[in-house]
């Protein structure tokens, strides 16, 4: 079980974003990461990302 925090926000572009996640393992001792999101670059996104068929072939054009 963990449990998630959003706790940073930066207004860019004119919009608000989380840059900062922090997450508690409660099954690891009540271990926390901290994700944080230096860069967010706005870009299009084709309509196949948000679809659950697609996901598996999506990691290269996602992740880079």
């Amino acid at each position: 079980m963990k449990t998630l925090y959003y706790t940073v926000f930066k207004k860019l572009y004119g919009k608000f974003f989380n840059s900062e996640v922090v997450f508690v393992d409660h099954m690891s001792n009540d271990m926390i990461t901290t994700l944080k999101y230096d860069e967010i670059e706005p870009r299009e996104l084709p309509d196949r990302y948000f679809l659950r068929t697609q996901l598996s072939t999506l990691y290269g054009e996602v992740i880079k």
